[in-house]
């Protein structure tokens, strides 16, 4: 408790509003920098207001400002003024990074671009945010959590099944992303420094995250690869690997990646049965057969409601009372409560 934070000793100013860029700002704080919000007049960063809008949760504790604005100092500076640029000048030649996510054409006529500041302060790390990067023919587009992260990235229709309606992304869930991969850019840009002396220019982008995020269907679409739909829950690829529903109402996610070894002990641990594979025929290639591919989906296809820990319900493979299904609905809903 008595040690200094990895970043003591560190002077960062904010000029980026709502979430993403802040969040990155944010997290140095927590690491013990000292950090300056930079807002301009009047109503400040818009992130003041957003836990008035509908979709946030109401409480009269303005929670979303302080998640992603907690421990910082804050300025109000015009800098569109000789003063307030003048102030700004003087805090940049104390800084050890600069975050911002102003519109590459309001940054031009600010003169809050990299070549603008750095002459300043040649030790300063500059970090930016933006929607789609800061080249190409969507540079200069507004991006969004929801669009720049999640739907352009092909998230949404990723999480999408076959012929059902979009899905929906929670509030700011990929404004945080994107704002730990600039903290991680930054961070790796004050290494730099230390090793060399020299400041730098580090950025990402919502859509570079979203597109991370989905980097495994991403990559496969771009080797030409088919990505297939996302079936429904009713059809799983893998009954081993699908939502449920118990029978007190609840919803579980099972996930079994080594199928061979874990699930026969799944079933034990329920039935004291040392197997449950109903056939040998639909035990894995480790059991003695290959699997056929209706197995995986047989399970929901016969009993789509799985019986809660007190369920009579038979499983449907085993058939017993007390087998596979019960079991699994026994450890993934204990664990839930």
């Amino acid at each position: 408790m008595g040690r200094a934070l990895p970043l003591s000793g560190l002077r960062v100013l904010d000029l980026a509003s709502f979430i993403a860029g802040p969040v990155a700002t944010t997290v140095m704080g927590d690491y013990g920098a000292e950090v300056i919000k930079i807002e301009p007049p009047g109503e400040g960063d818009p992130q003041r207001k957003l836990g008035q809008v509908p979709s946030i949760p109401q409480h009269p504790v303005n929670f979303c400002w302080h998640l992603v604005n907690r421990n910082k100092r804050a300025i109000v500076l015009d800098l569109k003024h000789e003063e307030g640029r003048g102030v700004f000048d003087r805090l940049v030649k104390t800084a050890d990074v600069m975050v911002v996510n102003f519109p590459l054409k309001v940054r031009a006529r600010l003169r809050m671009r990299y070549a603008d500041v750095a002459p300043l302060n040649p030790r300063l790390i500059y970090a930016s945010m933006t929607g789609y990067g800061e080249h190409g023919p969507d540079a200069e587009q507004p991006g969004f959590d929801s669009t720049a992260f999640f739907a352009r990235s092909g998230l949404l229709d990723a999480l999408t099944h076959e012929g059902g309606p979009p899905a929906f992304s929670l509030p700011a869930q990929g404004d945080q992303m994107a704002g730990m991969n600039l903290f991680a850019a930054i961070s790796m840009a004050l290494l730099h420094r230390e090793r060399t002396g020299e400041g730098s220019e580090v950025s990402t982008s919502l859509h570079a995250g979203g597109l991370w995020s989905n980097a495994m269907l991403a990559q496969g679409a771009l080797l030409d690869a088919f990505v297939a739909p996302r079936p429904p829950r009713t059809t799983p690829r893998s009954a081993l690997a699908n939502q449920y529903r118990t029978s007190d109402g609840r919803w579980i996610q099972l996930t079994i990646a080594r199928e061979d070894k874990l699930w026969p002990g799944i079933c034990a641990g329920r039935s004291g049965a040392p197997t449950c594979w109903p056939t040998r025929a639909s035990r894995p290639p480790t059991c003695g057969a290959a699997t056929p591919p209706s197995w995986r989906r047989s399970s929901i296809r016969s009993s789509p409601r799985i019986p809660g820990p007190s369920g009579a319900s038979a499983c449907a493979t085993t058939r017993s009372p007390s087998g596979c299904s019960a079991c699994c609905a026994t450890c993934l809903t204990t664990n839930r409560r």
